[in-house]
């Protein structure tokens, strides 16, 4: 009874994806259909490249979309581009593990090797456009470098945002594996959507060690938040958080099965890329983020900082970069700037 009533607290929330989307379907060469939102462009001509908005890890296509507001997808939309917001396998309102054919088990490497291309080639083949601009936060920006790394075309021009390739942060690495271990046990035993609508309407802290992780509260309102946490929140598999860990406890990035270096590939990509990263991200500090735009080998790269240091009001933490009250005004803008180039 009483989850039944947190539940409906928790509705209480949940915004509806906002209009005007279009919803389409694609599927993966391994079996999957994924939710993809198409965003025309708004109050402009279109570009010529389209460009896919992609979400991270434990979130959904909402994360890149969440309302008219705070949502990197529409306004990209209206700077005139046209727009593409995939849910990854098992997310969203793309397909869930079905325990046949869809079992409740996959890695990162298998989302770069069938989401990733399935998404590219659906929106090549909608647009008629040869190359696609590619946009990813955290885990989404780390598919792009997955994609290159291992020789992946289709794309034009790319910006990650807040997306880690070495992934020790502290020097305490015993316990931060420690940790991460048991956050994927405890995942997969217990699913992170549903544990997180269950208590949001009992977590009443706006300045908690939580939230310092992943938000800054000077740049994020809390309705903003509770509202993302209602419906941009998803579960991942074991093997999934598993392979995370892995990095964490190595220091590397790349295949489940060591065999492909993705870090070390970057330096054959010839893309041009812009990589930012917050200043106060506590998950993704500039520190791990950076040696990927070290690590490029393309002439054409940026490495930007949203925070104080570049005109900021304050820096920005991982889940700023899309919920920030004034991401149209500080951060969105040097994305749109670089693809328009």
């Amino acid at each position: 009874m009483l989850a039944s009533a947190l539940g409906a607290c928790a509705s209480l929330w949940e915004t509806p994806w906002p209009a005007p989307v279009e919803s389409l379907r694609v599927r993966t060469d391994d079996g999957w259909e994924l939710d993809l939102r198409h965003i025309a462009p708004q109050g402009g001509p279109a570009r010529a490249r389209p460009v896919v908005a992609q979400h991270g890890v434990v979130t959904n296509g909402r994360n890149m979309d969440l309302d008219e507001r705070h949502s990197i997808a529409r306004y990209l939309a209206s700077r005139g581009f046209d727009v593409w917001v995939p849910s990854l396998r098992g997310v969203g309102p793309s397909d869930r593990p079905d325990g046949a054919t869809r079992r409740n088990d996959w890695s990162f490497d298998d989302v770069a090797a069938h989401d990733v291309p399935a998404i590219l080639g659906f929106v090549q083949a909608r647009t008629g456009a040869a190359q696609v601009d590619w946009v990813g936060h955290s885990m989404g920006g780390m598919l792009l470098y997955a994609h290159l790394s291992r020789g992946g075309g289709g794309i034009r021009r790319g910006a990650t945002l807040g997306s880690p390739v070495r992934l020790r942060w502290s020097g305490k690495v015993e316990d931060s594996v420690r940790a991460v271990s048991g956050f994927a046990e405890m995942a997969a035993r217990l699913p992170l959507r549903g544990m997180t609508r269950l208590v949001m309407p009992l977590h009443a802290a706006w300045d908690g060690p939580i939230e310092r992780m992943l938000i800054t509260p000077e740049n994020t309102l809390p309705d903003v938040w509770r509202r993302f946490l209602s419906v941009g929140v998803d579960d991942e598999p074991p093997s999934m958080l598993a392979q995370f860990a892995s990095w964490l406890e190595r220091d590397r990035f790349d295949s489940a099965d060591g065999k492909t270096d993705y870090l070390r590939g970057l330096a054959e990509v010839r893309v041009p890329l812009l990589v930012v990263a917050g200043r106060a991200d506590a998950l993704a500090p500039p520190w791990v983020v950076r040696p990927a735009y070290e690590a490029l080998g393309t002439d054409e790269k940026k490495w930007w900082v949203a925070g104080e240091v570049n005109g900021a009001q304050a820096d920005y933490s991982h889940m700023d970069l899309l919920l920030g009250e004034r991401c149209a005004d500080e951060v969105w803008p040097v994305v749109a700037e670089w693809l328009e180039r």
